[in-house]
């Protein structure tokens, strides 16, 4: 067809073909989109994005072509694998509609209705869908889907399931997807699971309010957080106040002395940003450094009056994204942790009404980057 230039590829699928293909997605399980069967113009990305399959003689009964063919002199060729009942097709077509015929003559023209009248209840929906997909404010990349969590988990059973649907054949064109797999998806959803597998080498977890449907070899960007750059989790970066780091991903951490205690305790009540903060100089450690968590690392939250809590299980309280959990850049001294940007300070080195020295930290995002949850 490439070769040709061809406008479409035309199959000559019958109303006969319909009926058979709605008996077949019937009794292996089907929603909407399968009961209403075959459609007159299908693209199939695939195979081709701009060349439709089309099917004229859908509309139209295997014993009229057989009489159209008869009376125009054309002899078409005959498989002999359609007599075969090896073939599920072939046992529908030669077993039961002929039984099921016994139970309603026109069986086989009810059947076409109703695939006739879902096909319009299913044109509806994909209209409705594709509304409600924008307002779920999807980002499409090659091997992932990213979705508002929020604005789903709002949303009624059946409509969840759909979307689900739209993320997954969006990745991957070809797919069917199952009723399993939309349930697993749609459950997981309402759940505080961290992950599940779904089909075809998909797989779904959730970062902050994001949903993820990803490819399992997926090549997930980090961008979004700042992150201690070098592969290994012991990388340490020394730090000499003042002073100013790059971090992974165009990220900088950087730090000055305020001399000012005043002002710093208002910036500090009245600051909103997560990723800065104002601390007691003369309280802080003399050796700083930037480093990833380290087995055995606890913290004492600002606000938890001194009580600590193992910096795992305060990342998982948090809800921090487990991808980022590994190479979040701490500010620590030796075992201390000092502030987890764009969470807390330890509450030790918080300012207080005798705070005579401030150092200002902050944490920055790449320009035209503004970091999330």
């Amino acid at each position: 067809a490439r070769h040709k230039n061809a406008q479409a590829v035309a199959v000559g699928h019958t109303a006969d073909d319909q009926v058979e293909t709605v008996l077949m997605h019937f009794l292996r399980g089907a929603g909407l989109a399968g009961m209403k069967g075959m459609t007159s113009i299908t693209h199939l990305p695939i195979f081709d994005a701009d060349i439709p399959v089309v099917r004229p003689l859908l509309d139209v009964w295997r014993e009229e072509t057989v009489v159209y063919c008869a009376a125009n002199g054309l002899r078409p060729h005959y498989d002999l694998t359609n007599d075969s009942v090896s073939f599920l097709r072939n046992r529908i077509r030669n077993l039961l509609i002929p039984m099921l015929e016994t139970y309603n003559p026109k069986f086989r023209e009810a059947v076409w209705r109703t695939s006739q009248t879902l096909t319009a209840d299913h044109d509806l929906l994909i209209e409705l869908l594709d509304v409600e997909w924008k307002k779920c404010n999807p980002r499409i990349f090659r091997d992932y889907v990213v979705i508002d969590s929020l604005r789903l988990s709002n949303y009624h059973l059946g409509l969840q399931r759909n979307l689900f649907r739209k993320a997954i054949t969006t990745l991957r064109p070809g797919l069917e997807t199952n009723y399993s797999t939309l349930e697993r998806a749609a459950d997981f959803l309402n759940s505080s699971r961290s992950r599940v597998d779904l089909q075809g080498g998909l797989r779904i977890f959730r970062e902050g309010d994001d949903l993820i449907i990803a490819m399992s070899n997926a090549d997930l960007p980090f961008e979004s957080w700042p992150q201690v750059p070098g592969d290994s989790q012991l990388t340490s970066i020394p730090l000499q106040l003042p002073a100013q780091v790059t971090l992974a991903g165009g990220w900088k951490f950087s730090s000055e002395l305020w001399r000012l205690p005043t002002l710093a305790r208002q910036q500090a009540e009245s600051n909103q940003d997560p990723f800065q903060v104002w601390l007691d100089a003369d309280k802080l450690p003399s050796a700083l450094e930037i480093r990833t968590r380290r087995p055995g690392d606890r913290f004492e939250p600002f606000g938890m009056n001194g009580h600590s809590q193992k910096i795992s299980d305060f990342f998982v309280n948090e809800k921090m994204p487990q991808r980022a959990r590994d190479h979040w850049p701490l500010l620590c001294s030796a075992d201390i942790v000092v502030w987890v940007p764009g969470y807390r300070p330890a509450h030790p080195y918080r300012l207080s009404s005798e705070t005579k020295q401030v150092v200002y930290f902050a944490v920055n995002p790449p320009i035209n980057k503004i970091p999330e949850g």
